[in-house]
């Protein structure tokens, strides 16, 4: 049960800072993010529904029914691509440290629905938001 609890929780963080790093997709030159700086977001295919919201610089990803969350700041590269730093969460068994730094890809986006490719530390994998605001 621990086990399930941690890997879920690695997802969840790792999928959180997915949203902080977005990096420029050479497959898709013409991919327009330049609404990411203002918006917000929900997790897709996840059992608990996790809450993204961007302002500027600002990035704050809700969890647990808003109950926890994690904040970060962001460094923008260009509309498609910034970094995203670890400033400050309330979630039990968050794997990651303030200081941690998350890189995301964007690989696509489908009408509302943005799939990206997420590192941070050693740790990889896919995701898919949907964009509300």
């Amino acid at each position: 049960m621990n086990m399930i609890l941690k890997t879920r929780s690695s997802l969840i963080a790792l999928l959180f800072l997915a949203t902080q790093s977005i990096l420029y997709s050479q497959s898709q030159p013409d991919l327009d993010c330049s609404f990411l700086k203002d918006c917000k977001m929900i997790l897709l295919e996840q059992e608990d529904e996790s809450v993204v919201i961007i302002k500027d610089t600002q990035h704050v990803e809700y969890v647990n029914e808003n109950k926890d969350f994690v904040k970060s700041n962001v460094k923008w590269i260009n509309e498609c691509e910034y970094k995203a730093t670890i400033t400050d969460f309330r979630y039990p068994g968050f794997p990651f440290k303030v200081g941690d730094v998350l890189h995301s890809t964007v690989t696509k986006i489908v009408g509302d629905t943005l799939y990206f490719d997420l590192i941070v530390n050693d740790f990889e994998v896919k995701a898919k938001y949907l964009r509300i605001d």
